[in-house]
């Protein structure tokens, strides 16, 4: 969700959803990432009204924002559909459950917990998909010592593509804290969409280089790799 306009769309779909309430339907707001969190809760029997659900929904929104941890998309279905299933069995005020999903589908998003749930049939799923408008993405990831040990002073860096990117030539660089280049040459790295390559990239002499950067694509919010530069320690002997 934090590429280019993706979450701008998926306010836009959440508003348009909002405004086909019926004056008898009620409404709750969930936002999932690892985990579901419900924002506004359905009505519970024998509490009193929330007045002005849709307003509130509203409200709730606009201080949410898509965050950097990853998306279990299964885990979230799950919980809700068995929510409304359960809310349709004891209470007649519910008979026309229904799950509004915005989503990004977002690649590498967890969907095993809908392998062995048997879906409620009284629960169907509208899917709102958001598309990014700028369609190239990719990122560059350090690879440690201990997935790949090297010999030499290279560092090897994984550049991924997304798989709807229409860009396929990168470069990757070393950078500093205060944004200086740590390397006057950058690396090219061609990637095919949907893709990955592992490439050397030779680490400055510089101590300060504690980023890696990649260049090229159209949504620069994860084009920096961070890293823990290395440090020189002195150790006695005696």
């Amino acid at each position: 969700m934090r590429r280019s306009d993706l979450w701008p769309q998926a306010l836009a779909h959440a508003e348009r959803t909002i405004k086909e309430l019926g004056p008898n339907d009620d409404v709750a707001l969930v936002t999932f990432d690892e985990h579901a969190q419900t924002i506004v809760d359905f009505e519970r029997p024998g509490e009193p009204p929330t007045r002005d659900k849709p307003n509130l929904v509203r409200q709730q929104l606009k201080s949410l924002g898509p965050s950097w941890r990853s998306t279990d998309l299964g885990s979230a279905l799950v919980s809700v559909a068995t929510e409304l299933d359960s809310a349709v069995e004891e209470a007649e005020s519910i008979a026309e459950p229904q799950i509004v999903l915005i989503t990004d589908l977002q690649s590498g998003s967890r969907v095993e917990d809908l392998q062995a749930y048997e879906w409620p049939s009284q629960v169907p799923v509208v899917v709102h998909a958001v598309r990014a408008s700028k369609s190239s993405n990719a990122s560059a990831l350090l690879l440690t010592d201990t997935e790949h040990a090297t010999e030499d002073d290279d560092s090897r860096v994984r550049v991924i593509n997304a798989a709807d990117s229409t860009a396929e030539q990168f470069f990757v660089r070393w950078q500093s804290a205060d944004g200086r280049l740590a390397a006057d040459e950058s690396l090219p790295v061609h990637v095919p969409a949907g893709q990955s390559r592992v490439v050397r990239l030779k680490r400055p002499s510089e101590l300060t280089a504690d980023r890696i950067e990649l260049i090229g694509d159209d949504d620069v919010f994860d084009n920096l790799h961070f890293v823990v530069p290395p440090r020189i320690e002195t150790l006695p002997v005696v």
